[in-house]
């Protein structure tokens, strides 16, 4: 059975995801289960998963001009380590 990772449960996108793949193998991940910007935990999140979908990010557009540093550590950062990781 296909294993399925989803991080960013808790969005509006996680959860969506997470209604559209019922009845399979899921691991939904929110923000408090898994750092996205830590490769480590990253590494350890996506071990035994056949598929990985990545549903983090940093969506406040506002908050992201004062805060770049975290937009970029989620959105890009983030995104980066879930690909090493998953290959």
């Amino acid at each position: 059975m296909t294993k399925y990772l989803i991080t960013g449960a808790a969005g509006m996108l996680g959860q969506d995801l997470q209604k559209a793949l019922a009845g399979r193998d899921v691991t939904s991940l929110a923000r408090a289960d898994l750092d996205v910007t830590d490769l480590d935990a990253v590494r350890a999140a996506v071990a035994g998963h056949d598929v990985v979908i990545n549903a983090s990010a940093y969506t406040r557009v506002d908050d992201a001009e004062s805060h770049e540093a975290d937009a970029f550590a989620v959105n890009a950062t983030g995104a980066q380590n879930l690909a090493i990781a998953a290959s």
